[in-house]
């Protein structure tokens, strides 16, 4: 990938800017393994008050689980820790399941 850059350089008492590209090499899988989210999101998920050992990751929050507004809203702010990202307002909803979650951290590319 190019990446342009500028130069500063001085002439006759004048700052002279010129511009070029360079190389840059974007670091590749730079995402989380599944299974390594999976784990992690579970671990934060069972530290939620109210939220069964036995749950499965396909389980719905609200309809299977019950939880309320408050619960899920401290489960998205532990996630949100746990991997290092702030979360939009609008994303809170998206998370139904513990499947949502996994699938949404292991595409965000600031997940760590």
């Amino acid at each position: 990938m190019k990446v342009p850059v500028m130069q500063l350089t001085r002439q006759s008492r004048r700052m002279v800017a010129r511009f070029s590209t360079v190389s840059a090499s974007v670091p590749t899988g730079s995402f989380l393994e599944k299974e390594e989210v999976v784990k992690r999101v579970l671990d934060v998920a069972l530290s939620v008050k109210g939220f069964p050992d036995d749950a499965k990751t396909d389980s719905l929050f609200v309809a299977d689980l019950k939880f309320d507004s408050f619960q899920r809203k401290e489960l998205n702010d532990k996630l949100a820790d746990e991997f290092c990202v702030v979360l939009p307002n609008e994303i809170h909803d998206h998370f139904i399941n513990i499947d949502s979650a996994v699938k949404y951290f292991t595409s965000h590319p600031k997940a760590r």
